[in-house]
């Protein structure tokens, strides 16, 4: 498969992993989790092989998922929404889950496979997340009207990369220009009426305890942004550490250090955002998982922002 656009309207996806079943996903609670193939941009923190990340179908890495793969899906990469439904509906059906969520790689490549699968979704009643990087939604103003009519069953959960050019760089490996992307998606989500969670943020890579002296620093820049947005907005963020199950710590610890990640606290930048945004008067919601939990307030900020 290749991309002849940004992204593609075909109703396929590319998968490396499909179903695995997880009792409590910080994101999305108890999930049927689904990690597609390929992403636009290289996260420091991004354990997932260069060839996944490249969409390489013909690689070692890819090869060997797929021979893991159930005989179902036919030890595939590549699949068709209605083979994806199918398979996940015996799934929920067997494990009593009612959550489908798709994870990076950039879940946005495949515009037209993310609709097909919500809409046979949506008539049997199951909720479908999708992690996004934001960037196709803020670069293309049209891109969201093949997803109208999904509001109700299709939530995105957004990752912001940085708060200046310069974070956003060093962190994703891409120019520094597109920093503005994940605010600029999650505020045209919210005004489509799309349930969405400002997240991704990695307190690993956040700042550094000297950097949280500055005035602005990162943690108030990031406020600012997304009071910019919605005064209520600050309360939805959601952050999380570097996780250490990976495939390869080494590896992953050998790309952070690479990147000059090597003195960030992520407790103590934890413990920096919830005391600022709470002094701001918006305490972030703690309860978990993060978009579910938060649905209230996203729906009141939806509301505001269709006025």
């Amino acid at each position: 498969m290749g991309f002849s656009g940004p992204y593609v309207d075909d109703p396929v996806i590319a998968l490396y992993n499909i179903g695995r079943r997880l009792k409590f996903d910080p994101h999305w609670g108890p999930v049927l989790d689904n990690d597609v193939i390929g992403c636009n941009y290289r996260c420091a923190h991004c354990w997932v092989a260069e060839e996944a990340l490249d969409a390489k179908l013909n690689s070692e890495f890819i090869q060997k998922k797929n021979r893991a793969k159930v005989a179902s899906m036919r030890g595939a990469a590549i699949h068709s929404s209605e083979d994806i439904f199918r398979y996940l509906m015996k799934r929920s059906e067997r494990d009593g889950l009612q959550m489908w969520a798709f994870t990076g790689g950039e879940t946005t490549l495949y515009r037209g496979g993310i609709s097909s699968v919500a809409r046979l979704a949506m008539k049997e009643g199951v909720t479908v997340g999708a992690d996004t990087n934001g960037w196709l939604i803020a670069k293309h103003d049209d891109y969201l009207d093949a997803w109208e009519g999904l509001q109700d069953t299709l939530h995105l959960y957004v990752s912001i990369k940085g708060t200046t050019p310069g974070e956003f760089e060093r962190f994703t490996a891409v120019c520094g220009e597109h920093y503005e992307a994940p605010f600029v998606a999650v505020e045209r989500l919210l005004r489509r009426g799309f349930e969405a969670i400002p997240g991704g943020v990695v307190t690993n890579t956040l700042a550094t305890e000297a950097e949280l002296k500055d005035n602005p620093n990162p943690i108030t820049r990031l406020y600012d942004r997304l009071a910019m947005i919605h005064p209520d907005l600050p309360s939805l963020l959601s952050y999380h550490k570097v996780s250490t199950m990976v495939h390869d710590q080494r590896a992953l610890s050998r790309k952070m250090r690479s990147r000059g990640y090597t003195n960030t606290k992520p407790g103590l930048i934890a413990r920096e955002l919830d005391s600022y945004f709470s002094s701001k008067g918006n305490p972030i919601v703690k309860e978990e998982p993060a978009l579910l939990s938060k649905a209230e307030l996203a729906k009141k900020i939806i509301q505001d922002l269709s006025v």
